[in-house]
């Protein structure tokens, strides 16, 4: 019986361990995407900021 609760007890850890890895790994993947997505705002902002100044620098 002992040795039954043994087993138990380390394949428990083991999926606990699993799940904290597959967590972390979602968590690094949502954080990728959120950034990326910033970057892209960000990037735009500056293009229409670039386009608005050279369109000022034209008329003077």
């Amino acid at each position: 019986m002992k040795k039954d609760k043994k087993i138990a007890l380390i394949i428990m850890f083991i999926v606990g361990l699993i799940l904290i890895m597959v967590a972390i790994e979602y968590d690094n993947n949502t954080t990728a995407e959120k950034i990326r997505n910033e970057r892209e705002k960000i990037e735009a902002r500056l293009e229409a900021v670039k386009a608005k100044d050279s369109i000022e620098n034209k008329k003077e």
